[in-house]
C-alpha cells in the first residue's frame, strides 16, 4: 500500500515531501472526524467532541500526524471502516451496503499495515455476538466477507500481472531495497 501512496506522490517530484506531510495531516483530521461520528452514533455529540479532542491531543497522533508513515493511512481506513460497522450493526434490519463497504475498508487497512488483521477478526466475533439467529450471521458475515475480499483480489491480481508471482516481492517489497544489505 505504501508503494500506491508514494505512487500518487510521484508527479510532485520536488515536493513530495511537503505533500506527503500534508497528506498525513489531512487523513489525521478525517480520522478525528469520523472518530467524531461514531461516537456521536454511539454515545452523544458531547462524547463525539470529548473523544475527538482526546484523539488529536494524544501524545502518538501529534508525534505522527505530520510525519510520512503509513499509520495515518491505516488509522484513518480503520476508523471509517469501524463506522460503517457501526451503522451496519446499529440497524436492525440487513443494511449490505455498509458491511461490503466496511469490509473492503478493513482490508485496504490491512494492506497499508499488517496489524489491521486484528480488526477483522474482532468484527467476525462482534458478528457473532449481535446476530440474533444463524441465517442472519451467515448473512452477515458473507456480505462482510465479500467487501474484505474485492479489494484483496484486485490489489493481489494487480501484482500478479504486472510484476508475475513473486512472493518475496509481495512480502519484502522490490529487490532493489536489498542490494545495501
Amino acid at each position: 500500500m505504501l508503494y500506491i501512496y508514494s505512487a500518487f506522490l510521484s508527479p510532485f517530484q520536488a515536493d513530495n515531501i511537503y505533500i506527503g506531510k500534508f497528506l498525513t495531516v489531512i487523513f489525521t483530521l478525517i480520522s478525528a472526524y469520523f472518530l467524531f461520528k461514531i461516537s456521536k452514533l454511539l454515545f452523544n455529540d458531547f462524547t463525539g467532541l470529548l473523544s475527538s479532542l482526546i484523539f488529536l491531543l494524544s501524545p502518538l497522533i501529534l508525534l505522527l500526524g505530520g510525519v510520512i508513515k503509513t499509520e495515518p493511512l491505516q488509522q484513518l481506513l480503520i476508523i471509517i471502516g469501524v463506522y460503517l460497522f457501526a451503522k451496519a450493526i446499529k440497524d436492525k434490519k440487513l443494511n449490505t451496503r455498509y458491511l461490503i463497504f466496511s469490509g473492503g475498508l478493513f482490508s485496504l487497512a490491512f494492506f497499508a499495515r499488517r496489524s489491521s488483521l486484528i480488526y477483522i477478526l474482532f468484527s467476525i466475533l462482534i458478528l457473532i455476538f449481535t446476530s440474533l439467529n444463524f441465517r442472519n450471521f451467515i448473512k452477515r458475515v458473507l456480505y462482510f466477507s465479500v467487501g474484505i475480499l474485492i479489494p484483496f483480489i484486485l490489489i493481489i491480481s494487480f501484482f500478479i500481472y504486472h510484476l508475475g508471482f513473486n512472493k518475496t516481492y509481495l512480502i519484502f517489497g522490490p529487490p532493489i531495497l536489498f542490494y545495501g544489505t
